[in-house]
């Protein structure tokens, strides 16, 4: 796959950063006062697609600091202390960027990360898309902030034009554009305006994996998809043994995955994303060479079970604990008490009091059905025994 256009021109530096001159600005005193040892971390917050992040890597090029990244809440605390040293092994200081912070951590890992900007010596920048969320309140009160806004129609000509020069591309046409550059950028490196074509269906990419003859098809059909190695692993796990009739085969393409997957564990471990490739080429390569020959079967992929599942249960947790507080609240018990009296008599004995809404009442009844049928199933069983 080509390289991204938007990985190609990112800006070598802050003045390079299309529009938002008041948050350029304000992102340099800021630098300029951690230095000084004023040392508060800093939130930029806005809509996607407007700058947020090649502001960030712009900063780091220009202060010479050497950049950080952490955008996943998984282990969350080793990553911070494994990023919280000051310098690299060549002596450059680093700056730690925590990125998608309102979206891409649950609770606990706010609260982690919020124990870490209270005794940071590294400058932190945290990045945000909605900067009122509830979720995130601690992290607002340890940060200063800086609004960055959509880019203007004429800067984003003027970025778009340098661009569409220097690849020979048509003049942009902006007569859509909504303040997102990056979706400009990336309509311009499509040869269209407006509407964007829709990345690979995931079930072709997936097939394209198994299906590939080298490793080099098997990697572009990963480059290809809009799904990340985390995700497309997931996806290969689950449809392996569909895909793959040879108990050899599944158990070699097993194998690949795990070497992958130790790869990924290091690449968070040590920050190092210069690993990203060789758990690319584990994962996938490994995994489409693990055949003997390629099958000509149509084989119907499932998407990750414990996607699904994990998935499922986050919102069952969510309207359990959201119908309990509103009990608690009626009843003057704990959110726990309340929990277990929800299991016991069920919404219906409830719901005239706490007001659930539609959906709370149909989880409740789904659960208490449930649970009912359960032990009707076991009382027959236990009858016929």
């Amino acid at each position: 796959m080509s390289e991204l256009w938007v990985q190609k021109y990112a800006p070598a530096s802050v003045a390079g950063i299309a529009g938002n001159d008041e948050a350029k600005d304000a992102v340099r005193r800021w630098a300029l006062e951690w230095k000084r040892g004023k040392r508060t971390p800093l939130m930029i917050y806005g809509r996607a697609g407007i700058g947020k992040t090649a502001l960030v890597r712009a900063l780091a090029r220009e202060t010479g600091w050497a950049l950080v990244g952490i955008s996943d809440g998984e282990d969350i605390k080793k990553m911070l202390e494994h990023a919280k040293h000051g310098a690299n092994l060549d002596g450059t200081e680093r700056m730690i960027f925590i990125d998608d912070v309102d979206a891409a951590f649950d609770r606990a890992s706010v609260f982690a990360i919020a124990s870490f900007l209270r005794e940071a010596t590294v400058p932190v920048v945290l990045a945000a898309e909605d900067y009122w969320t509830q979720k995130i309140a601690p992290l607002r009160a340890l940060c200063a902030r800086v609004e960055m806004k959509g880019v203007n129609k004429y800067a984003a000509r003027a970025a778009l034009g340098r661009i569409a020069e220097a690849e020979g591309a048509d003049e942009p046409d902006l007569s859509g554009y909504s303040g997102d550059l990056r979706a400009a950028i990336n309509d311009l490196q499509a040869g269209h305006s407006g509407e964007r074509d829709k990345q690979e269906d995931v079930f072709k990419s997936v097939g394209r994996i198994f299906k590939a003859a080298s490793m080099r098809d098997a990697l572009r059909a990963g480059d290809e998809s809009e799904l990340d190695i985390d995700m497309l692993t997931r996806w290969l796990e689950e449809n392996i043994p569909k895909e793959y009739e040879d108990a050899g085969e599944v158990a070699g393409a097993f194998d690949w995955l795990s070497r992958g997957s130790v790869f990924r564990a290091r690449i968070r471990r040590r920050q190092d994303y210069g690993l990203g490739k060789y758990a690319r080429a584990l994962t996938l390569g490994g995994v489409a060479a693990s055949k003997n020959a390629p099958y000509a079967k149509w084989t119907g992929y499932a998407f990750p079970s414990i996607v699904r599942s994990l998935s499922d249960s986050k919102k069952s947790r969510a309207l359990l604990k959201g119908a309990a507080g509103k009990v608690a609240e009626k009843t003057h018990c704990s959110v726990s008490r309340a929990k277990e009296d929800l299991r016991v008599l069920g919404g219906a004995a409830l719901g005239r009091y706490c007001d659930f809404d539609d959906e709370e009442s149909a989880f409740l009844a789904g659960e208490t059905g449930g649970k009912t049928a359960t032990k009707a199933r076991l009382k027959r069983k236990t009858k016929n025994a």
